[in-house]
């Protein structure tokens, strides 16, 4: 699995899936918003009806997230939750932390200790 986070997804939306040793991390670039959120709603889901382990979100190339992006956030972690899995958020920008602060949604996402300075939050 690569641990470079600095590596730049093409295109304003982009997702990539890592699998390594039973660990499963999905890389999600650019803006998570109204027009990029089913295409990660999809990809989460299809990992938690395939049996995928606990599955995590790197956040580290998001530039924008939305309230419709925090939504598809925390119905993926809903989701996984029922089927005896997390959904990690990691690397999340600290203007999308707010962002889930704001929503009062922070006990509800499993996030982190590791913030990324980017701002990410509409």
């Amino acid at each position: 699995m690569s641990t470079d986070h600095t590596e730049r997804l093409p295109g304003p939306f982009a997702m990539r899936v890592e699998a390594d040793e039973g660990e499963v991390t999905v890389v999600v670039a650019g803006q998570l918003d109204l027009s990029s959120t089913p295409r990660l709603d999809q990809l989460l889901n299809d990992l938690a009806v395939d049996g995928a382990p606990d599955v995590s979100l790197d956040l580290t190339q998001v530039t924008f997230c939305d309230v419709q992006g925090v939504r598809a956030l925390l119905k993926a972690t809903e989701t996984m939750r029922a089927r005896g899995r997390r959904l990690v958020l990691r690397h999340t920008p600290a203007s999308l932390r707010r962002l889930i602060g704001l929503l009062g949604l922070d006990s509800r996402l499993l996030l982190d200790d590791e913030p990324h300075d980017t701002e990410a939050a509409g």
